[in-house]
Formats: structure tokens, sequence, C-alpha cells
């Protein structure tokens, strides 16, 4: 594969057993556009338009999947509402000052989260959540070099959960995690 920049839009191609894909995002009066296809006749195409403080977007694809939407942002808070198919709805609002954040999501199909994180500023960041009938809790200490020792608990298994998109596994657990 191959990406490159060109005249302010991201371009991108790829090339496997003869099957290719490629890609095309940037700028446009003053909208953000999208573009991928592929060899197997998928494609996809996205906007979002800047309003403000509100940006405006919608976005389909080949099986005539599509989403509109609008989010709000502005002096840490965060708002936002994204409709699609069969009266699908997910409401989303954050909160994002002074080493605190906050999201929340709601959607048509009940599934829920809210989740927390604070940075103490010392090296500790704390937080917690619930997502559904979950729920779930986290430490992480900054060691230094890339390290860091955490402790965290889910009475499920979460992915890219709360704010801090964390991966925590079912229980108790205690470590030190390495970058890099």
């Amino acid at each position: 594969g191959v990406t490159t920049s060109a005249a302010g839009w991201d371009l991108g191609f790829g090339l496997a057993d003869g099957e290719y894909a490629m890609t095309a995002a940037g700028t446009a009066g003053g909208a953000t556009v999208g573009f991928g296809m592929s060899s197997d006749n998928e494609w996809d195409v996205s906007v979002a338009y800047p309003v403000g403080t509100v940006t405006v977007s919608a976005k389909t694809d080949e099986a005539n999947v599509w989403e509109v939407g609008a989010a709000y942002a502005a002096d840490g808070v965060s708002a936002g509402i994204v409709l699609s198919p069969a009266n699908a709805w997910e409401i989303s609002a954050g909160y994002d000052a002074d080493g605190i954040v906050v999201a929340a999501t709601f959607a048509s199909d009940n599934s829920n989260s809210i989740g927390a994180t604070y940075d103490m500023g010392n090296g500790l960041t704390v937080g917690g959540g619930i997502v559904d009938t979950d729920n779930y809790a986290f430490g992480s200490f900054d060691l230094g070099g890339g390290a860091k020792a955490f402790a965290e608990y889910a009475n499920g298994a979460q992915e890219e959960v709360g704010p801090s998109d964390r991966d925590i596994a079912e229980g108790t657990t205690v470590g030190v995690s390495f970058t890099f």
C-alpha cells in the first residue's frame, strides 16, 4: 500500500492478491469529505460541515446504510445526536476540563454508558463507570520511561470503555505495562 498527501488531501491505495482498496480524505468548501472504495464493489462516502460550534454530518455506503448527525463542542462541553435507519438513534454528552473527563452515551437499543476519569496531575489517573448493567473502576500510575502500574476491576469484560477507551478484563487485574 501507499499513502500520500497532495493539495490538502490524504490519499491511499492498497493492492493485495489482485484486490484493491483506495481512500481519499480532505477539505472542500469548508467541509471535511471522505471517500473509500474497493474492488469488492464496496464504497463509502462521508461529509461533515462545521457551523460555528456545531458540526453537521452525513455518511452512506453501497448497502444504503446511512447516518446523519449533529455535534456541539465548546469550552470543554460536548453533545451530539446521530440518527440512522429504522429510527435508531444515539445521544452523547461530555465534559473535559481541569483533568476531569466525563462521557455519557444513550442509544435507542438501550445500550447506555457513563464514565469518568480524573488525572490528578501527579502521574495518578483514576476512573470508573457503568456500561449497561456492568461497572468498572481503574487506577494507573505513570512510573516514567513508558512504564505504568495499574489496578482495575470490571464485573464484565469491557472494550474501549469510558472516556479513556480502556480495555478491561472481567475481574480484578493488577499489573505493569510498558510502551516502547
